[in-house]
């Protein structure tokens, strides 16, 4: 019962829409804007770098600090569980009609407060795609995997593997119509040579 009720506190962090807060002070709705996304990506299109980078550090403090507080609090389990739901109500907050970001930076603040060295990694690969592609989708895909993949190279509980495994998937999932884009972009490019 007491798990449910942390899974519940991670998914009323995570839930706060943080875009559509700042889009509010700049009297723009991202989610009918842009990419009609409500991460900073979007943000920083339609609002500059300092709401971009606001949206940034909320969305990724959204899950590293529930998730933190109960795994130095409680139990490595609760802490799991509230970490997957922040990530989850990020994607489909309640506010927002079950209709939120992609997840990404949620995910960075809960991987960073169970595996912080997976999420130093994960985030210099990121921000590595990014330079080079200007496509923040690249970078999250990728980062996805790298969620899966890095954990496997130390010995780490089945209960970790599940975690990041959880996490990874979710992203994907939200990302399924930027992957049909780019495929489809780069099938065009090919065609062109």
């Amino acid at each position: 019962m007491m798990i449910l009720l942390y899974g519940l506190v991670g998914y009323v962090c995570g839930s706060i829409p943080t875009g559509v807060l700042v889009g509010r002070m700049h009297g723009i709705d991202p989610r009918s804007s842009g990419s009609k996304n409500i991460g900073a990506s979007n943000v920083t299109r339609l609002m500059g770098r300092t709401a971009g980078l606001i949206t940034l550090c909320v969305d990724v403090l959204k899950g590293l600090v529930p998730t933190v507080l109960i795994l130095s609090s409680v139990s490595d389990h609760s802490a799991y569980v509230c970490g997957v739901m922040a990530v989850l109500g990020h994607c489909f907050p309640v506010w927002l009609k079950f209709s939120g970001g992609k997840g990404v930076a949620t995910a960075f603040g809960v991987v960073a407060a169970v595996l912080p060295v997976v999420a130093i990694v994960s985030a210099a690969v990121w921000f590595t795609f990014l330079f080079f592609t200007r496509t923040p989708a690249i970078g999250s895909v990728v980062t996805a995997g790298l969620f899966i993949v890095l954990p496997q190279m130390d010995e780490r509980p089945l209960e970790i593997h599940l975690f990041t495994l959880t996490i990874a998937v979710m992203i994907l999932l939200r990302h399924t119509r930027n992957m049909r884009v780019l495929k489809g972009r780069y099938i065009k490019d090919s065609s062109k040579k």
